[in-house]
């Protein structure tokens, strides 16, 4: 075999080596980095409830559901922030698939507690609130 061939089929080599490594390791990153936000979001989760459940058992009631309105609060803003806001998922850039309509769903359902409890953010936050709720509140 020729030097030349040689020399360009080490270097398709190497430059597939190089390509297959940095993609693998582009994607076993992403994974592990989604598993670390599971699992820092489990235990935020899990200590809030654990938060709340000692604040009822303490009879602790407006406490707890102040805690719980300040979450539904950051849950809607968020909501609003990566879906109604931006439209798209960071998965949409690079694999876009069909996505389920159960977060509009639930935000029906969050609509009409808010209707019944309104929110008592600050003045931005609440028209921000009332905004994002408003167009669930009408289907």
């Amino acid at each position: 075999m020729k030097p030349w061939k040689k020399n360009l089929i080490l270097a398709l080599v190497v430059i597939f080596a190089v390509v297959s490594s940095f993609f693998i390791g582009s994607w076993k990153g992403f994974y592990a980095g989604l598993n670390w936000n599971r699992e820092e979001d489990a235990a935020l989760n899990g200590s809030i409830q654990a938060t709340l459940l000692k604040k009822i058992r303490q009879q602790k009631i407006d406490d707890a559901i102040k805690m719980l309105e300040s979450s539904l609060d950051s849950n809607i803003v968020t909501y609003w922030a990566y879906s109604l806001k931006i439209n798209k998922s960071i998965f949409d850039h690079y694999a876009p698939v069909a996505r389920n309509q159960y977060g509009p769903n639930f935000m029906k359902n969050i609509a009409k507690y808010r209707k019944e409890y309104p929110s008592r953010a600050d003045p931005y936050g609440k028209a921000l609130i009332d905004k994002t709720l408003a167009e669930f509140d009408q289907k």
